[in-house]
């Protein structure tokens, strides 16, 4: 997951992985959206970028 695209310096900004993860199912096109279910629980580090993405 990450927050945005590119940080202030417009640099990439990189992917931080969870972990492994089951499909749930999908919705929508272009964009698609795609429910998964972490197979263990996000670091807490991650936790309050993970609820500002969930709220939108």
């Amino acid at each position: 997951m990450r927050e945005k695209n590119n940080d202030e310096f417009n640099n990439t900004i990189a992917y931080v992985f969870l972990g492994l993860a089951d499909y749930i199912d999908h919705y929508g096109a272009k964009p698609m959206s795609i429910n998964w279910a972490l197979r263990e629980s996000a670091p807490h580090y991650i936790w309050k970028e993970m609820a500002k993405m969930a709220v939108g």
